[in-house]
């Protein structure tokens, strides 16, 4: 054998061979909607709305209650899910800026006073 050996050398195959086949593509494709990107603050006041027409408008509620129910509200609006910490953050500002837990079954959890995160937006919606 020759040194440097060539490269098509006729007892090796040619690399294309080991390749699997191209796969056919649709090119009239159509791109599904995911859906509608809302700011971070149009879900935590979505949320908050869904929490008043309910009747939670007292007590607290756990954060991965709330969470649940951004991710429902976010498939039944159609709109696409964020994140949930920066929406969580949202909600804590509107309820005061503190963050507060309660002891649950021997756990630390986190938890949303209803009475000052809905008391606003009643508030707005009575003044308008």
């Amino acid at each position: 054998m020759a040194w440097p050996p060539r490269r098509h050398s006729p007892d090796r195959p040619e690399q294309h061979e080991h390749q699997a086949p191209p796969v056919p593509t649709d090119s009239g494709r159509r791109f599904e909607k995911l859906g509608k990107w809302r700011s971070v603050e149009e879900h935590a006041q979505a949320l908050v709305e869904r929490l008043a027409r309910a009747g939670l408008m007292s007590g607290s509620a756990l954060a991965t209650d709330l969470q649940q129910m951004h991710i429902l509200m976010c498939k039944e609006s159609g709109w696409l899910l964020r994140p949930w910490g920066p929406i969580s953050k949202e909600l804590r500002l509107r309820s005061g800026g503190r963050k507060t837990y309660a002891w649950i079954d021997g756990h630390r959890r986190r938890v949303f006073s209803l009475d000052k995160l809905i008391a606003p937006c009643l508030g707005d919606d009575q003044n308008a």
